[in-house]
């Protein structure tokens, strides 16, 4: 190999940005309260001509897994619409340098971009936006980079459950309470009643047998 020929395969493979990071961004609506909502459904869309149906499956599967660890449920009817767009683009990089003088290498790759917008499914209001940028092996779909997206996503507030009584709670009785039974016996017996306070005013202005009136 020649030393320009060895120069540009160095530069190349020094140039590869598998060890870097995917670039993620994510924005939410004001006032959106994602974690009130309790269900999605993802919306496939059609895929374009020459897209890979595999690549797309297995994002799809990341964004679905992802969401119900989060505590989100999965149903046809669901609160949220999940679309995810996949895009692909092809990329060069220029770069120059070398030791006897200057040497420039060209280096060729496939730029990936995931994107995810959640929306109400009522409402159609835009809620969510998530995206991840990298640079992928075209024969390969990792779906590392949307786990890094779907990280920033809100999990799911789950309601508070409802206060029951306890069944150890004692029934509620008829019965008169305590206090109301001491407060009647101290009355006497027939103390409330009309005619016994009339057969007493009646017996007072009698007088006993055997006494002698005045």
């Amino acid at each position: 190999m020649s030393r320009l020929g060895f120069t540009v395969a160095l530069a190349a493979a020094l140039a590869l940005p598998a060890a870097a990071k995917p670039t993620v961004s994510t924005d939410l609506a004001d006032d959106a309260n994602l974690p009130a909502y309790g269900s999605f459904a993802i919306v496939d869309p059609q895929l374009p001509p020459g897209a890979d149906p595999v690549a797309y499956d297995r994002i799809r599967q990341a964004v679905e897994e992802a969401l119900i660890e989060k505590g989100y449920a999965e149903r046809p009817a669901a609160e949220l619409k999940v679309y995810l767009l996949v895009e692909s683009q092809e990329k060069s990089d220029v770069k120059s340098g070398g030791a006897y003088g200057v040497r420039t290498a060209v280096y060729r790759y496939t730029e990936a971009r995931t994107t995810i917008d959640v929306y109400d499914a009522r409402t159609r209001r835009a809620l969510w936006h998530g995206q991840a940028v990298d640079a992928v092996n075209p024969k390969k779909s990792d779906p590392a980079a949307v786990a890094l997206v779907m990280a920033q996503f809100p999990e799911h507030a789950a309601p508070a459950p409802a206060v029951q009584a306890s069944d150890d709670a004692p029934a509620p009785s008829d019965a008169p309470s305590s206090h109301a039974r001491r407060r009647s016996s101290a009355a006497g017996p027939g103390s409330g009643s009309p005619c016994c306070r009339h057969r007493a005013r009646g017996n007072a202005g009698q007088s006993a047998p055997g006494t002698p009136e005045g």
